[in-house]
C-alpha cells in the first residue's frame, strides 16, 4: 500500500538525483512530497514556480521534478497529492510538462488535463551561454485548475460576451466548443460536483450556458424599440 509523506528539498533532490532519467536536482522548491509502500520511499515530487514567466501568476504552481523508482501507481500518487497540497494552499493551477515519447498515463489516472504541445529549445543566447542539460524539444504541458478558474470555454464566451464590438461581433451562441473543452468540462463536473456526465450531456449544459451568455451580451431595448412601449408624457401621469 502507498502513502504519501513530506519531505525536504534535499531528500527530494537526492531521489531526483539518483532516479531521474532526463534531469538534474532543482535549487528551490515551495514543497516537495515523497511516496512510501511502507518500507522505502519509492519516488518524490518537486513542486515550484512557474519554470515559465508569462504563467507566473502568483496562484500557479509547477510540478518540477518526479522521479520514482518504477513502482506501479507511485507517479499517479505523487501527482494526485501534488494536485491536493497545492489547491489546500490557496492556489488555483497546477501545471507539468513531459516529453512527446512519453504516454502521460499517470497523468491521465491522476485526473490531469491534455493541454497541447509546449515551445521548447534551449536556454543558451549569444549573450549568455549555456550548456544544455535537458532535452530541448517540444514538451507536451499537462495541467488541473479549481473548477470555477479553469473551464476552458466559459472564459473564452465570457471575453466574447463582454465585446462591444458592432457591427460584426460574433454572437457566443455560435462559439464551437472543442472536444477538448467538452471532456475539461466532464472533469471538472466530476471532482466539483461528484457527477459523471456524459458526452452529449456536457455538450448540451455547455451549450446551454453559451446561449445564456448570448442573451446577456444582447443590449437592452431602448424607448421605441419594437415592442417596447414609450412611456407616457408626465403631464398624463400628474
Amino acid at each position: 500500500m502507498l502513502y504519501i509523506v513530506p519531505c525536504s528539498l534535499r531528500e527530494a533532490n537526492g531521489v531526483v538525483a539518483r532516479l531521474h532519467r532526463h534531469h538534474r536536482p532543482v535549487p528551490g522548491h515551495k514543497f516537495s512530497l515523497a511516496v512510501m509502500d511502507g518500507i522505502a520511499v519509492r519516488g518524490v515530487t518537486i513542486i515550484g514556480r512557474p519554470i515559465s514567466r508569462m504563467l507566473d501568476d502568483g496562484l500557479t504552481l509547477e510540478v518540477t521534478r518526479v522521479a520514482t523508482d518504477g513502482c506501479p501507481n507511485a507517479c499517479s500518487a505523487l501527482y494526485g497529492a501534488a494536485w491536493r497540497a497545492t489547491r489546500a494552499m490557496g492556489y488555483r493551477r497546477l501545471l507539468t510538462y513531459t516529453l512527446p515519447a512519453e504516454s502521460g498515463a499517470s497523468l491521465r489516472g491522476a485526473g490531469w488535463m491534455l493541454m497541447g504541445e509546449a515551445g521548447g529549445g534551449s536556454w543558451s543566447s549569444p549573450s549568455r551561454p549555456r550548456r544544455d542539460r535537458a532535452p530541448t524539444c517540444p514538451k507536451v504541458r499537462w495541467q488541473r485548475e479549481v473548477a470555477a478558474w479553469g473551464c476552458s470555454f466559459l472564459p473564452k464566451a465570457a471575453q466574447v460576451a463582454a465585446s462591444k464590438q458592432t457591427p460584426g461581433r460574433r454572437r457566443v451562441a455560435q462559439m464551437q466548443v472543442t472536444d477538448d473543452e467538452i471532456n475539461e468540462f466532464i472533469a471538472i463536473c466530476r471532482e466539483a460536483f461528484h457527477q459523471d456526465l456524459s458526452v452529449p450531456e456536457a455538450r448540451e449544459i455547455a451549450t446551454r450556458f453559451l446561449h445564456l451568455l448570448d442573451i446577456l451580451a444582447r443590449p437592452l431595448p431602448t424607448e421605441g424599440s419594437p415592442g417596447v412601449p414609450c412611456p407616457p408624457p408626465l403631464a398624463e401621469l400628474s
